[in-house]
């Protein structure tokens, strides 16, 4: 964009003068991350564009530089390179005639015959408000536009030069996000916690970079997160192994044995917590290091900096001194403490509510959602005005229709209208809009609304675990498993030690085909934690999709025997052969089968999901596909779970199977997910 270009847009877009309309935007483009478009007609409906050459085009008209009019000849060669003159003509015309019933009639504007564009006055577009901030030096608010790549997973067949646009606009756009998050850096260098979290950001974005990694370090170090420090360099290290087949450079391995030695010197006392000034303020916020590994090696959990507020009350006190000794020994009620403590300071204050919350989440770390809605409900039922336990309860909904406890089409309509509730009383309830937006993914399967919420989300909390956790599972909706496991990945460095996110990351590896990478997760949190035995069934899994049925055998009896089942456990002996592993798991799937028809005939929950899964675990094509086609019926949660799950690879070539795939209602798999 020329420098005019850029003024006239910082203009548009920034200009608080009186007179403008508060509906002046009319399109909506926003390509950071994903990818939303759309028009506010006076109804307040909203129009979407899908097809992707009008997209293309679309996104064209308003990134490419300079800014302004095109001529209609670019246009046909970038867009359609191989139809003759007429037939290119006819499908541009037919392009921008489509834009401009999705967009407005004014919102394509033109020159003669042989030039168009966008009217930019009735545009807003975050990479172009990102363009303008970095030009004008706002560098606070280039960053906090940055969703993450341009145009994620967007594809046009056949126009091998726009593909070559849309790259090169990928690579200048990151280069310019990430030029001025360093640059922030050094603006705030000497600021305390801002210059951590600023170099925590470009570091981020930035892992190859050694200079960025020893300033995170000597930061980490200074704020007394030395274990923080190392992750960091250890992280370099495996970057330049994996990426440059190379090792850090000395000064840096120097630095990372001063910090070493350091650490060594501190007296055993277990983990400790930075001691950071903090303005005063309503948000509690738990700095995590970036691109952590997932699973830390055995009593070397990473430490974390929290800084608070000035709230000095005794029942914050004890939550914090459980989320302290959680980093060594992680329990749902220390996990629930760590969650309660970012709440803002007004629903603190409530400390009766404030414990039945508490109590709520730790029902949830517990696994037991039947419980914690029930206390979620009796929150609400005395204090319908507290925010935290509506969207609470809404979360304890989510959590009984996902696993099957109760009837969806009863259960997700509650979670709308309690979720409305509290964001009717605190539009910055960044946990509502995030029940809104698994409502949109598996309700309605309405993908890119449920992205806007979750963007919503993100931007009131930027750190809260739960939404990396959802953008993750968003990710795997479309089969795009690299984004989910980075997704994963972040939702576990936000909150290291908890099950939930780590279980995350490994089954994310698992249903990208990931298999030793998952295997080690899951073994090593099984490590950490021998009495996390929901573990010891997904490892069984793991092996059976592996081709090893006596690991699988193994780990599926201990599965039984933790479960109580002991009948379970004593009908899968030590394996001899593969055979007779192979045979033991068929008859643990019968078993299932009939424990499932058992629950089916006393009117409780039989979810179609298990059902599926266990015929395919008998290689039953037929009874698969049957169960595939009711899960489709009964609106199951895990219906895009199929798309990407080891367990329903041998169905994928029957012309059945595609049949049902064109026909669920998802949306089309990536390219890189068909396996």
């Amino acid at each position: 964009m020329s420098q005019r270009g850029r003024e006239s847009y910082v203009q548009a877009v920034h200009d608080p003068s009186p007179w403008r309309p508060h509906a002046f935007f009319m399109i909506d483009l926003h390509v950071l991350g994903t990818l939303d478009v759309g028009a506010a007609s006076p109804n307040g409906a909203r129009h979407l564009v899908t097809q992707p050459k009008r997209l293309a085009l679309l996104v064209y008209l308003a990134l490419a530089e300079p800014t302004g009019l095109h001529a209609r000849d670019r246009l046909l060669a970038l867009l359609w390179p191989e139809a003759d003159d007429r037939s290119s003509r006819h499908s541009l015309r037919n392009a921008l005639h489509s834009l401009r019933q999705a967009l407005g009639e004014d919102a394509i504007v033109t020159r003669g015959e042989a030039f168009v564009g966008l009217d930019f006055q009735r545009l807003r577009c975050d990479a172009l408000e990102l363009r303008a901030h970095v030009a004008a030096g706002r560098l606070d608010d280039a960053v906090a536009l940055w969703a993450g790549e341009l145009l994620p997973g967007f594809h046009v067949s056949d126009v091998p030069e726009f593909e070559r646009w849309l790259d090169q606009q990928r690579v200048d756009l990151f280069r310019a996000v990430r030029a001025a998050a360093w640059k922030r850096c050094a603006a705030l260098e000497g600021a305390g916690v801002p210059e951590l979290d600023a170099t925590r950001f470009a570091y981020r974005l930035d892992p190859g970079d050694e200079p960025g990694a020893r300033r995170l370090m000597r930061l980490l170090a200074s704020a007394g997160d030395r274990a923080g420090a190392l992750q960091v360099y250890e992280d370099l290290a495996a970057y330049f192994e994996r990426e440059l087949e190379a090792e850090p450079s000395a000064e840096t391995r120097r630095l990372a044995t001063e910090v070493r030695s350091r650490t060594r010197d501190e007296p055993p006392s277990g983990p400790t917590y930075a001691s950071v000034p903090m303005p005063e303020s309503t948000n509690v916020r738990a700095s995590a290091t970036n691109d952590a590994r997932v699973a830390p090696r055995h009593g070397r959990r990473p430490r974390r900096a929290i800084a608070l507020g000035g709230v000095a009350a005794a029942v914050l006190a004890v939550f914090l001194y459980l989320a302290r000794n959680s980093l060594t020994a992680s329990t749902p009620r220390s996990q629930a403490a760590r969650a309660v403590v970012r709440l803002p300071a007004r629903y603190r204050a409530d400390t009766s509510a404030y414990s039945s919350y508490l109590r709520g989440l730790t029902l949830r770390f517990e696994f037991r959602f039947v419980a914690s809605r029930d206390t979620f409900e009796s929150l609400v039922d005395r204090k319908p005005l507290y925010v935290p336990g509506l969207y609470g309860l809404a979360h304890a909904y989510i959590f009984t229709a996902l696993n099957e406890l109760t009837d969806p089409d009863e259960t997700w309509p509650k979670i709308d209208v309690t979720a409305r509730r509290a964001l009717a009383l605190d539009s910055t309830a960044a946990s509502a809009w995030l029940a809104l937006a698994s409502e949109d993914m598996f309700w309605h399967l309405d993908l890119p609304r449920a992205q806007g919420r979750i963007a919503r989300a993100r931007t009131i909390d930027a750190v809260d675990p739960d939404i990396a956790a959802m953008q993750s599972v968003w990710f795997r909706f479309y089969g795009e498993m690299d984004s989910a496991i980075a997704e994963a990945r972040l939702a576990h460095q936000l909150d290291p030690v908890s099950p939930l996110f780590g279980r995350l990351v490994a089954k994310q590896l698992f249903f990208a085909r990931r298999y030793d990478e998952s295997r080690q997760v899951f073994m090593q949190m099984v490590r950490d934690d021998a009495s996390w035995t929901r573990g010891y069934q997904d490892l069984a899994q793991l092996y059976r999709a592996t081709v090893r049925p006596r690991d699988a055998v193994d780990w599926l009896r201990r599965a039984r025997a933790a479960d109580g089942d002991s009948a379970g456990a004593a009908a899968l002996p030590e394996a001899s052969t593969d055979s007779v592993a192979t045979r033991l798991l068929a008859d643990d799937a019968r078993r299932t089968i009939a424990r499932l028809d058992r629950s089916a005939q006393t009117d409780e929950r039989a979810p179609a999901y298990r059902y599926a899964i266990a015929y395919a675990t008998l290689g039953d094509s037929s009874a698969t596909l049957d169960w595939l086609d009711s899960m489709v019926a009964r609106h199951d949660s895990y219906l895009h779970q199929v798309r990407v799950d080891p367990v329903f690879d041998f169905v994928r070539p029957l012309p059945r199977y595609r049949a049902w795939e064109a026909g669920c209602g998802l949306p089309p798999l990536a390219p890189s997910a068909r396996h």
